[in-house]
């Protein structure tokens, strides 16, 4: 009997010693998968500034609001200091495209991408739209890179998780977490709204964290961060992923920078990008693309959104051929699209047609007379008496220098914006004026 109770407590023993260790916690919890995911896409932007002393006898005159873009257009003979400061961004594409805010890189004379290893960049502004306060800037990388994956601020939930990752203070990817406290908020500045339609996060965001981050908990961009209340603890805005992506839409516009015409719009849905509106006798409608197809692939490249599409058309160039591959009903159907120019406008006729206006090209030797840089924007020569400009107050002299969130850098520029204008459109536009900077809303006829 000793020596059966003797066999059993061996077995025992021996069942014991070969059971499996205790299981510890899975310490790779939710938060670490985003970050993992998402950390290779966002990236350090360092920025150098000239500041220029001198006697500026409209300086205590100016509106603050747009103290950042003045210097963008007037020459200065001054003594000079450099001012480097650090901000964020997000890399949205594989070829080097990022996405920041905009007063991270508006005053910048030099602007430096720094990848999560430690790989540096000159990067190159394309776009700024003050109004939205977002950026895009263009590194050229010689290998893809890790790109964010893109969600939606649509259906956020008050009290679901967010992340955020930056560089607050230079501490290079910080990671901080919360709740999207609340959406649709709004920041105001000496009594008026400036911002609107913001997320609110108890995600910890300090200086330096602006251009970075806002992910939800799979790791989806979410969010833009772009601000702190001052004086708060646990208050930060994020501009929402949907408008922050459509903002980049519009900055990095094939017929802006390439002069690519297809003759055609398009949305952004659940369902990728869909075609909106053909042009009569245009490149889309000659290929046999019509509304409401949706373009699934440019080339061999996949169209996930708006920007994707707007991105691969940049790589072409007016007179190629692309193969567009687009879902119509049940079919898939691959149509060759020969991309077209630009047309050339009449631009005086088109500016005195629908604003009542003169305009006319800044070159040098009138930038320097007028005191402007060069590419400053467009002249006001005339302004039609009763006419739209002079509605809203627009003079002889004047410069116009954005038209909405587009920088008029060229006279073409702004004829493609006159354009699309429709009969009866509102027409932001910011003006300079004797040295000082100026908003306006046109009404086209």
């Amino acid at each position: 009997m000793l020596r059966a109770h003797a066999a059993v407590l061996v077995l025992l023993i021996s069942t014991v010693s070969q059971a499996a260790p205790p299981v510890e916690p899975e310490r790779r919890n939710a938060v670490v998968r985003a970050v993992e995911r998402a950390g290779p896409a966002i990236v350090n932007v360092n920025t150098a500034r000239i500041v220029r002393r001198q006697i500026d006898p409209f300086f205590e005159f100016r509106d603050k609001f747009f103290d950042d873009t003045f210097r963008h257009f007037f020459r200065q003979h001054s003594q000079t200091i450099v001012q480097n400061s650090l901000g964020s961004g997000v890399i949205i594409s594989k070829d080097g495209y990022v996405l920041t805010n905009a007063h991270v890189v508006m005053r910048a004379t030099k602007i430096r991408v720094t990848l999560q290893n430690k790989e540096q960049f000159a990067a190159e502004l394309i776009n700024v739209d003050p109004e939205q306060d977002m950026a895009v800037l263009k590194i050229r990388p010689k290998r893809p890179l890790a790109v964010v994956p893109l969600g939606t601020s649509s259906d956020l939930m008050v009290g679901e998780t967010a992340i955020a990752i930056g560089n607050p203070f230079g501490l290079a990817n910080s990671v901080t977490t919360g709740v999207i406290s609340a959406k649709n908020r709004s920041i105001k500045a000496n009594g008026r709204e400036v911002f609107s339609g913001l997320l609110q996060t108890d995600a910890a965001i300090n200086p330096g964290n602006s251009g970075g981050a806002l992910l939800n908990i799979t790791g989806e961009l979410i969010g833009i961060n772009m601000a702190i209340r001052a004086g708060a603890e646990g208050i930060g805005f994020a501009i929402p992923a949907d408008a922050a992506l459509d903002s980049a839409c519009e900055l990095i516009d094939y017929r802006a920078l390439k002069r690519i015409h297809l003759g055609m719009k398009t949305s952004r849905t659940r369902q990728g990008v869909v075609i909106t509106e053909v042009e009569p006798d245009g490149p889309a409608a000659d290929a046999g693309l019509m509304v409401d197809d949706r373009i699934s692939k440019l080339g061999e490249e996949p169209v996930s959104s708006k920007f994707c599409f707007r991105r691969l058309i940049l790589r072409r160039e007016p007179g190629d051929t692309v193969t567009c591959v687009v879902r119509r009903g049940p079919d898939v159907l691959r149509l060759r699209v020969k991309l077209g120019r630009v047309p050339e406008l009449s631009l005086r006729q088109l500016a005195k047609k629908k604003l009542g206006i003169d305009v006319q090209e800044i070159n040098k030797e009138l930038g320097e007379a007028l005191g402007l840089k060069e590419e400053a924007g467009v002249l006001i020569a005339n302004v039609e008496p009763g006419g739209p400009g002079h509605a809203a107050g627009l003079r002889r002299s004047d410069t116009i220098v954005y038209v909405g969130r587009y920088r008029t850098r060229s006279i073409h520029i702004f004829g493609m914006l006159l354009k699309e204008l429709k009969p009866g459109s509102r027409l932001p536009v910011t003006i300079v004026r004797k040295r000082r900077l100026y908003r306006s809303v046109i009404t086209s006829r």
